[in-house]
């Protein structure tokens, strides 16, 4: 169901702006009596919501770009709601959450969710990040490892003049922290004789998305989702899309994994391969071509339940 933004801002107390030209909402909040502010926006004909602190924080002094990279990548598996981007231009951090919408119904305590989880979760996250930036030394042991690795990285780059890591560099942290997780993560599966979880499906119920229909498998170990050979994909992104989603789209396009074709008169991409993405979000940007919140966009294969409703049921992550 389409959501305005009108009837976001009755959804939210203590919002107290609305630029109905832009679709956004503007909720103003102090934390350690510093002024911050949450901005609301509807995208898709308002079947996308995303809340985001913009300027969460600016990191153009940060020595060491690759293991702050790092504590953002691990932040991004431990707090699957929230969403934290790295913009190696303008070097600032941003935070959000995206909530797709289509056919549900966005409630008053969905909304307040988000602002909470942003206002106090986040937070108490940049409080940390905060202290690695002066410190340099909130990694925990169970981190060394990797870190060695990204320290090496470091070294590589000094070399070239590089402050910020590449494609492949980053690709290469995020394997490293998902072998860690692999190595302490506590699964719980309800049917202990069955390790496998089950399909998770995708199928936009938009009109100019007609033909994308994907189907997917989550590993709770290391928490990335494999999307099914023939599942298809949105062929166009729209221009707000994660530019490093859009590169791995493009990626996986001159590979061949992502090939055009026509369904129903629609142009649309499918998967030639079986694919395991990093994450569930992830695998839900290149489907839909957008920002999407890969925990809420999946539901399990023949019901309505949600990839993050199914991990709070059978997972103690």
């Amino acid at each position: 169901m389409a959501l305005h933004i009108l009837d976001l801002k009755e959804l939210i107390k203590g919002a107290t702006f609305v630029d109905l030209d832009s679709n956004r909402l503007l909720y103003p909040f102090k934390w350690n009596n510093e002024k911050q502010h949450i901005i609301a926006d509807i995208y898709e004909d308002g079947e996308l919501v995303r809340f985001r602190i913009p300027d969460y924080l600016n990191i153009q002094s940060c020595e060491d770009k690759a293991g702050f990279a790092l504590k953002l990548l691990q932040l991004n598996r431990k707090k699957k709601l929230l969403q934290f981007c790295y913009d190696p231009i303008d070097q600032e951090v941003e935070v959000s959450i995206e909530i797709a919408i289509e056919d549900s119904v966005f409630t008053s305590m969905q909304a307040n969710r988000c602002i909470y989880f942003l206002r106090r979760v986040a937070m108490d996250e940049r409080d940390r990040l905060l202290h690695f930036l002066q410190e340099g030394s909130s990694l925990d042991e169970s981190d060394i490892d990797v870190f060695k690795a990204v320290e090496q990285m470091n070294s590589e780059n000094s070399v070239t003049g590089e402050d910020t890591l590449d494609d492949a560099q980053m690709n290469s942290v995020e394997r490293m922290i998902s072998e860690a997780f692999a190595t302490d993560t506590e699964v719980l599966v309800t049917n202990p004789s069955d390790n496998e979880t089950p399909l998770f499906i995708y199928k936009s119920s938009q009109k100019r998305n007609r033909g994308i229909n994907a189907t997917g498998a989550y590993n709770p170990i290391n928490r990335q989702f494999i999307v099914k050979a023939g599942s298809t994909a949105r062929l166009n992104e729209v221009a707000s899309m994660n530019p490093r989603y859009q590169r791995v789209r493009e990626q996986l396009r001159q590979e061949g994994v992502l090939t055009p074709t026509s369904i129903d008169g629609q142009e649309v991409f499918r998967f030639t391969v079986d694919y395991s993405f990093n994450s569930p979000s992830e695998a839900g940007a290149i489907i839909t071509g957008s920002n999407f919140s890969g925990y809420t966009l999946w539901k399990i294969n023949g019901g309505e339940q949600t990839l993050e409703e199914w991990i709070e049921t059978n997972s103690k992550l």
